[in-house]
């Protein structure tokens, strides 16, 4: 049958002074003096190779990174007022109940997470950060099933080439957070109410000796 010349692969050389080079080799089929022969052209990308397996250390250790950090690191775009994420990382399924993957394909998983309340004050938060190009921060309940838990979101913008902008940040699980500011706004507002009954006060004393 009619040969095909294989399609573009790479080979691994070392040269007499034992250094190791990368070349890739693509052939065609070209007439030659009335006779069908390969032509093959070889380009060195030593220095090709050798980026690809620094972005693809670099992408590692920062998947590494961000499935070890305790909160859920994430890019998104809101448009319209709907989430569209770039990036969620493995934290997605722990913090929000949703894994990446899902929500990734169906942000609107993580936008049913978000009280009524919740994410009209996320989105007001964003509008406001987003004239000023400054910092977004966000406070409020999630529903993970039938239990309320509270988060944190912070994110900065950054304006592309296209005009659109994307957020960087992270969103973290303050519930024992909230829970302890809640126990101590309720025991200082007992306290108040104790004094009031008792018609008592309360005072702080710095005795400093001479």
């Amino acid at each position: 049958g009619e040969f095909t010349p294989p399609p573009t692969m790479s080979y691994r050389i070392v040269r007499k002074d034992g250094e190791v080079r990368w070349m890739d080799v693509s052939s065609t089929l070209v007439e030659h003096e009335g006779q069908i022969a390969i032509q093959s052209v070889y380009q060195d990308v030593t220095e090709k190779i050798a980026a690809q397996d620094s972005l693809r250390e670099i992408n590692q250790r920062f998947d590494e990174l961000v499935r070890n950090i305790p909160l859920l690191v994430l890019r998104f775009r809101l448009i319209d007022g709907h989430f569209v994420f770039d990036y969620l990382s493995p934290r997605c399924a722990e913090c929000l109940g949703v894994s990446a993957s899902e929500a990734l394909s169906n942000p609107e998983l993580i936008e049913q997470v978000f009280t009524q309340s919740g994410m009209r004050r996320l989105q007001k938060a964003h509008d406001q950060a987003l004239g000023h190009m400054t910092t977004l921060e966000w406070e409020g309940a999630v529903m993970l099933g039938h239990q309320q838990r509270w988060g944190q979101i912070m994110a900065r913008p950054t304006r592309t080439s296209d005009e659109d902008v994307v957020w960087d940040g992270f969103y973290i699980d303050i519930t024992d957070r909230k829970e302890i500011e809640d126990a101590l706004l309720q025991s200082r507002m007992q306290l108040e109410e104790a004094q009031e009954i008792a018609r008592l006060g309360s005072w702080q004393w710095n005795a400093r000796t001479q």
